[in-house]
C-alpha cells in the first residue's frame, strides 16, 4: 500500500499540476516572446547547475562514509544511526540532482523544439497549444528547481545544526 502511495506522490501529482498549469496558461492566453524564454531557460539552466556542483560535492562527501558504515564487518564500529542520517539525507541530494537533471533536460528540449519546429506548417497549426505548452513546462520546471534549492538550503542548514551538536557534545565529552 506504501508504494502506491509513493507513485501518487512522485508521479501522480506533478502530472496533474503539469497539466492543471497547461490548462492555466491556454485559458489565460499568456504570450511569451521566445527570446524572454530563451533567456530565463538560461538562468533556469544556470541553477540547475548550481544544483549539480553543491548537491554532487555533499553526495561525494557523504556517500563513502554512509556506505562504508552499512557494509562494515566490524559491528561495532558500524554507527547504524548515522549512517540512516547520512542515507536519508543522501536520499534527498541525489532526489535535488536528478530534479535538476530533469529540468536541464526541459530547457535543452523546449530551445530545441522551438528550433526543429518553428518553420513548420505544423507549428503554425498549433502555435497557441505549443507555445502554451512550452511555458508550463517552464512553470512547471521552475516549480521543480525551486523545490530542489530548497532542499539544497535545508541540507546545509540541517548539516550545520549537526555540526553545532557534535561539536557541543565534544566539548562536554572533554570538560568531563
Amino acid at each position: 500500500m506504501q508504494k502506491r502511495h509513493e507513485w501518487i506522490i512522485y508521479i501522480g501529482v506533478p502530472i496533474v499540476v503539469f497539466w492543471g498549469l497547461f490548462f492555466l496558461v491556454k485559458w489565460s492566453e499568456v504570450t511569451i516572446s521566445y527570446a524572454d524564454i530563451k533567456d530565463y531557460g538560461g538562468a533556469l539552466l544556470n541553477v540547475s547547475g548550481c544544483v549539480f556542483t553543491i548537491m554532487g560535492i555533499w553526495v561525494a562527501y557523504l556517500y563513502p562514509n554512509a556506505l562504508i558504515r552499512i557494509t562494515s564487518d566490524n559491528v561495532s564500529s558500524a554507527d547504524f544511526s548515522e549512517a540512516h542520517e547520512n542515507s536519508a539525507r543522501l536520499k534527498t541530494m541525489v532526489g535535488s540532482i536528478i530534479v535538476s537533471a530533469l529540468v536541464a533536460m526541459a530547457i535543452i528540449y523546449v530551445i530545441l523544439g522551438k528550433t526543429l519546429l518553428s518553420s513548420t506548417s505544423f507549428y503554425e497549426l498549433h502555435r497557441l497549444d505549443i507555445k502554451s505548452f512550452a511555458i508550463a513546462v517552464i512553470i512547471f520546471a521552475t516549480l521543480l528547481q525551486t523545490l530542489s534549492v530548497f532542499y539544497v538550503i535545508r541540507s546545509n542548514f540541517l548539516f550545520l545544526i549537526e555540526f553545532h551538536e557534535k561539536r557541543v557534545k565534544r566539548e562536554r565529552e572533554a570538560d568531563v
